[in-house]
């Protein structure tokens, strides 16, 4: 098994931890070590409706991101094949503010991830 493909389940195990109806994992790694890992989540804050925090933000708060990478999973809940993970805009926008230096993220077709650096 390679890096990016250990990694990678690493995330889809931590996508399962998500409440939402669609999961998303994310883990940060720097070398061949396991810095933070999160899943996507909701919040009801008092003055708006309700919000998503996306996995790759809340896996990057409050550590060291300079020069890791991000593992991002998303996987199908029927037939366990992987989904489209590629952070949005903003969120490629907060990964560069933080640091990370690239993003791993699965997408539908083989070899089922894509490789972004940033």
């Amino acid at each position: 098994m390679n890096r990016t493909t250990k990694f990678l389940q690493i995330a889809g195990k931590v996508r399962t931890e998500s409440l939402m109806n669609i999961k998303v994992g994310a883990i940060v790694v720097r070398g061949s070590r396991v810095i933070k890992v999160a899943c996507n989540a909701t919040g009801k804050p008092k003055f708006i409706g309700s919000w998503s925090r996306h996995a790759e933000v809340r896996a990057t708060l409050n550590i060291n991101c300079k020069g890791t990478t991000v593992y991002c999973y998303r996987e199908h809940g029927l037939n366990k094949q992987p989904l489209l993970a590629k952070p949005c805009n903003h969120c490629i926008e907060w990964l560069q503010f933080v640091g990370v230096r690239s993003v791993v993220y699965s997408i539908e077709e083989y070899p089922y991830f894509m490789e972004i650096n940033i």
